[in-house]
């Protein structure tokens, strides 16, 4: 490989370096959801209901992040549908948001009788 020896680097600079072997773009391996679904979890449906029980401590992130993960959670259980597995997370993610509707309502009086 030419280095740089104060002459022209053009050629350097032109050069393609190959990609490592076995590394993947990002966006390929977000494209390739079935290694995900072979693991057979609903990671968001989970972080989903943690954050809509925060949600009903008055914690406002909490109950954005428990309808953001929720709906997360619904899509994935969608994704699981469609290649013939069972709804994994479909009911921890229908049960989020319900906790985080709640929880938004707690956040609210709570701050409105402050």
């Amino acid at each position: 490989m030419p280095t740089y020896s104060g002459g022209d680097v053009t050629e350097t600079a032109t050069m393609s370096y190959p990609v490592p072997a076995g590394r993947s773009s990002i966006s390929a391996r977000q494209r390739d959801f079935r290694v995900d679904l072979a693991k057979g979890k609903n990671t968001h449906a989970n972080v989903a209901i943690v954050c809509a029980a925060l949600s009903l401590l008055a914690w406002p992130f909490a109950c954005v992040a428990g309808f953001v993960f929720g709906a997360l959670g619904l899509r994935r259980a969608g994704q699981y549908v469609a290649v013939g597995h069972p709804p994994i997370g479909r009911g921890l993610s229908f049960g989020a948001l319900a906790l985080s509707a709640v929880g938004t309502v707690v956040t609210v009086v709570t701050f409105m009788f402050r």
